[in-house]
């Protein structure tokens, strides 16, 4: 699924934002970090595409007026980069979960 990097990025500090919060509170809550490492390997296993926005290639000038072409710019969210972001979400649920069999 090709998504824009706005609402990438957006998701990404959404479970980061979970984890951090259950590292900071006292007591530690153990559940939202593993939230947020599902969130996180979710976003890796839905997203192939990633689209960072248009990149102009030609300009016609007429006049006043310049017309623009677009095209867009494309991160391939595939092979190594996917496999490092969903071993983040591992890692995130993993962690969560020792520290609730700790407790």
């Amino acid at each position: 699924m090709e998504i824009p990097i706005e609402l990438f990025l957006a998701g990404l500090g959404v479970s980061l934002g979970l984890a951090v919060f259950g590292f900071c509170r006292n007591p530690q809550i153990p559940a939202t970090i593993v939230m947020g490492g599902m969130f996180i390997l979710f976003l890796s296993i839905v997203t192939t595409e990633i689209n960072m926005g248009k990149i102009p290639i030609t300009s016609v000038v007429s006049g006043s007026t310049t017309t623009y072409t677009f095209i867009d710019n494309i991160f391939e969210f595939t092979e190594m980069n996917k496999v490092f972001f969903s071993l983040l979400g591992v890692m995130c649920m993993i962690l969560g979960g020792l520290m609730v069999m700790r407790d």
